[in-house]
């Protein structure tokens, strides 16, 4: 258990000692609570970004152990990474903590693309003001008034209303296809909202103020790989 954990479990159970034994009043309590969780938010990102920083630095020494393999160009996740050794003409990739290293020749690569998975929101937009605005304007009428200026609202609301749809982003990966029969292809993640989120969202917006470098990033070294690799079947099929 990561010691943020701890600290989360520790200050919830002392806060609320110090609350029942009638030391705290309820708006000391609300505010202990309240930096209690800030903290622990801090607490968990920086200690999560130390865990992937050793995670990656255990990687590359994996990567450098490969016997016959030299790294000419590679990026490292917290939990794999993708190498080309261009001497070679190999890749090996490791897209998850418990999968081995793959090794294939560039002669097995096929073909490449980019993949965004998206889900997909419906969500409508404008009812709950129009009702509220209805009720508002109602006041000036009296209790009939408002009742009439709800109904209104509701109305209005379902005549104006729009569904909208919002698309958020799950995940974005780099997909090699291969001639391998055994393996017909790698899936390698260059970003994954439940893994940034730290397992709170399972999809985010690409607009989204604290992941929107993020992916701009991602999707920057994507095409940078996506490149290497369209580079690889060009000299296959000459």
């Amino acid at each position: 258990m990561k010691s943020s954990n701890y600290f989360a479990i520790i200050s919830s159970g002392t806060i609320l000692f110090y609350y029942f034994s009638e030391r705290l009043n309820y708006w000391q309590l609300l505010g202990l609570a309240c930096l209690a969780s800030i903290l622990y938010i801090i607490w968990e990102i920086v200690e999560t970004s130390i865990i992937r920083r050793k995670k990656c630095k255990t990687l590359e020494v994996e990567l450098s152990s490969i016997e016959g393999f030299k790294a000419t160009e590679k990026i490292l996740f917290h939990f794999g990474f993708i190498a080309l050794d261009q001497n070679s003409k190999q890749i090996a990739v490791k897209n998850k903590p418990s999968s081995k290293i793959q090794i294939y020749p560039f002669q097995a690569i096929t073909d490449c693309e980019i993949q965004k998975n998206l889900v997909t929101e419906q969500k409508t937009e404008g009812i709950f003001g129009k009702v509220i605005l209805g009720g508002v304007i109602g006041i000036l009428f009296g209790v009939a008034g408002i009742i009439t200026g709800v109904i209104m609202g509701i109305l209005l609301s379902i005549i104006l209303s729009e569904t909208v749809t919002i698309y958020r982003i799950s995940t974005l990966k780099l997909v090699i296809r291969l001639k391998d029969s055994t393996s017909q292809r790698i899936d390698f993640s260059f970003f994954d909202a439940q893994s940034e989120t730290l397992n709170t969202q399972k999809a985010v917006k690409e607009s989204d103020f604290a992941y929107k470098h993020k992916i701009k990033g991602a999707m920057e070294k994507l095409f940078v790989w996506k490149g290497y690799i369209d580079e690889i079947i060009f000299e296959n099929n000459e």
